[in-house]
């Protein structure tokens, strides 16, 4: 067969078209179920189910007889720890005959100690104790508070065994049991003084009867007897209105309405759990409904068979959504994924081309944007303080007047390379150090120009010298401590350039002067309202725009003042400016 005809009979079968994938589906849903149910024999349903239940439940109670097993073999282990014969037993028979009460006292700690070291070291051990009746005090060494009425004539034996005598389940003798049923074992010393009979007593935890012998199993209410080898039925919770018999063969006969099983031990005495009749029928009956599941299959594959359908279909839309929304978060890459249906595959590759137009826009509008953002600086560049060149040619002429041409030298000296700084055509990205340098020369200006004494100290780390930021951002930042901060002849301005722990810089220019109130804060911070004021509104915002300009997210501006304290501006920048691709684009200031 060569390739042609084989992908046409692939095509025939399960074919590249949705129209014809969803045909064969529907084929295959309405076929499949009627397959399956004729397929399921009631015979065979009703042999599984009754096996199963019937195995489950013989289990059940083989595991209950195991576990009652292990409870009684750990009291007889126990109790040959506290025997006579290489136990503490001989203590306790030494004991008796002990005259000297130092003697005794001493000997009661030791076999204290014992006790507890036994009671802690097998935690499944209720009650522990020596038994002596015919003894005016009865009880002794006990590990726990108990009823001082222990007689052990009165306890429902399970079995004997020896010098051991078990007893089934009986309520115990432990002042905190409230009632709740044990098993115990009395074994009685060996070669002890002959008007002397004592007896090791043990009991099961509180509640290890109790959780051997559950009443809930499968979701039916298992009753439980409890047979000793000659008959005798010593545990039975049966309701009272029925009635069970032991035969002569030692088994028990089934009350009307129940079902018996049983698990004898080695020993002879036996766990036989009875089964209600109508919730036995119940859980044989399951098959009915499992039957009927089965013939339900058909609706439960057309639904299955629906789902995949719309996961044929969904899988391509919840890929065109993620792409969306990548586009959204300005993920623009990646290549058109294919979903091998004609009709998805031209939808998509139709959006990927899309989304590239989209990308080269959005890029567009962007550069113009960022241009449009420079263009603002540059017009608030200009706008900054424009009284300065005044204020600065009246000192000019007043000195001219008052002092010598030297000192107008000096002063015009300054003020042109101040000038020329701020409004010349040199690239508005310069060094840390030109910044720096421009600035002493504005504060030299300054002290020409006031007649009172202030103070301005200027300090960089030699590693942040070379670093490149926007100019002209320190000077706004100066000239707003020294207008609108100072409230004194001789007021300080430090300002300071260190490196950060993230990989930049820090500029803090910090005064001693009136400070600022939280509201006036917010109102400088706005900058809707800082735009509509002159000054320190102006200038901060100018270096807001510049820092939002060349940084982005990655640079921010943190103002800290208090009354009668001063105010603290700090500028976090990085080392690497976003936009300084703008500044080849830099127009002409003048």
């Amino acid at each position: 067969m060569d390739d042609h005809m084989r992908r046409k009979w692939i095509s025939l079968i399960w074919p590249n078209t949705l129209k014809g994938r969803l045909a064969i589906l529907l084929f295959i849903a309405a076929f499949l179920p009627i397959v399956l149910t004729g397929y399921i024999s009631y015979y065979w349903m009703y042999k599984v189910q009754v096996d199963k239940v019937e195995k489950d439940i013989q289990q059940v109670v083989a595991g209950e007889r195991a576990a009652l097993e292990k409870i009684l073999a750990n009291l007889e282990n126990t109790s040959q720890l506290l025997s006579n014969n290489g136990g503490i037993g001989q203590n306790v028979v030494d004991f008796m005959g002990l005259t000297n009460e130092y003697e005794k006292t001493k000997m009661t700690m030791d076999i204290n100690r014992w006790m507890n070291n036994i009671s802690y070291s097998n935690p499944s051990l209720g009650v522990m104790l020596f038994y002596l009746p015919d003894r005016e005090q009865k009880i002794w060494f006990s590990n726990t508070v108990v009823d001082d009425q222990l007689l052990l004539n009165n306890l429902p034996v399970l079995f004997p065994a020896n010098r051991l005598m078990y007893y089934g389940p009986h309520p115990s003798i432990s002042a905190d049991s409230e009632g709740e049923l044990v098993v115990s074992l009395a074994r009685r010393l060996e070669d002890v003084q002959k008007d002397v009979v004592v007896y090791i007593y043990l009991e099961s935890k509180l509640d290890s009867f109790h959780s051997v012998l559950s009443q809930q199993r499968f979701g039916m209410n298992i009753s439980h007897l409890i047979t000793t080898p000659d008959g005798r039925i010593i545990y039975n919770t049966l309701p009272a209105q029925y009635r069970a018999e032991v035969t002569d063969k030692g088994k028990i006969s089934s009350p009307p309405g129940y079902r018996v099983f049983s698990s004898e031990n080695r020993r002879g005495w036996s766990i036989h759990a009875l089964v209600p009749l109508p919730e036995y029928q119940r859980e044989i009956n399951k098959w009915l409904i499992q039957f009927i599941l089965v013939s339900s299959l058909s609706i439960v594959v057309t639904v299955t068979l629906a789902w995949l359908i719309w996961k044929m279909v969904s899988r391509p839309l919840k890929q065109i959504n993620k792409e969306i929304t990548s586009m959204g978060h300005h993920q623009f890459g990646g290549s058109a994924f294919r979903t091998n249906l004609q009709e998805f595959d031209v939808l998509i590759r139709n959006f990927h081309e899309m989304r590239a137009r989209i990308w080269e826009l959005i890029r567009e509008v962007e550069m113009k944007e960022k241009r449009r953002g420079q263009l603002e600086v540059e017009k608030l560049l200009v706008q900054i303080n424009p009284h300065f060149l005044h204020n600065t040619l009246n000192t000019i002429q007043s000195l001219a007047r008052i002092h010598g041409q030297a000192d107008i030298a000096r002063l015009v000296a300054i003020f042109t390379r101040v000038l020329h700084y701020n409004l010349g055509k040199t690239s508005i990205i310069v060094k840390v150090k030109d910044e720096l340098n421009a600035l002493q020369d504005y504060v030299n200006l300054q002290k020409i120009r006031y007649d009172h004494e202030f103070i301005v100290e200027i300090h960089a780390d030699e590693d942040t010298l070379e670093v490149p930021l926007p100019r002209f951002v320190l000077q706004p930042l100066v000239e707003n401590a020294l207008y609108h901060g100072l409230s004194h002849d001789e007021g300080r301005i430090m300002v300071t350039v260190e490196t950060s722990s993230n990989q930049g810089i820090l500029l803090r220019v910090q005064d001693d002067g009136e400070g600022m109130t939280e509201e006036q804060l917010e109102r400088l911070m706005d900058d809707e309202q800082a735009s509509r004021k002159a000054g320190l509104g102006i200038g901060l915002r100018y270096v807001k725009k510049m820092v939002e300009l060349y940084y982005g997210d990655k640079g921010r501006i943190d103002i800290q003042s208090r009354l009668g304290v001063g105010t603290v501006i700090t500028l976090h920048l990085t080392e690497i400016i976003e936009g300084s691709k703008l500044d080849d684009q830099d127009t002409n200031r003048g």
